[in-house]
């Protein structure tokens, strides 16, 4: 299913940010983009290791963000 139109509506009302680069999306979105960098980094850690030990949760499913993930919304 391609979300690219919910994602640009939402986007238009400013409920949903955009960014080419994870630094732009952090800037976008007005949050700290060193903190944004280290979020990032430890959901993708707990992808590697297969171990979430903020909330505990199954990382089977998750996709990890990169600069070059296809959305980033």
């Amino acid at each position: 299913m391609d979300y690219t139109p919910l994602l640009e509506g939402a986007l238009n009302t400013g409920v949903v940010f955009k960014g080419e680069t994870l630094e732009e999306l952090a800037n976008n979105m007005g949050i700290d983009t060193e903190a944004f960098s280290a979020s990032v980094e430890q959901y993708n850690k707990a992808i590697e290791t297969g171990k979430d030990d903020l909330f505990y949760s199954d990382t089977t499913r998750l996709v990890p963000v990169t600069e070059q993930s296809k959305l980033k919304y």
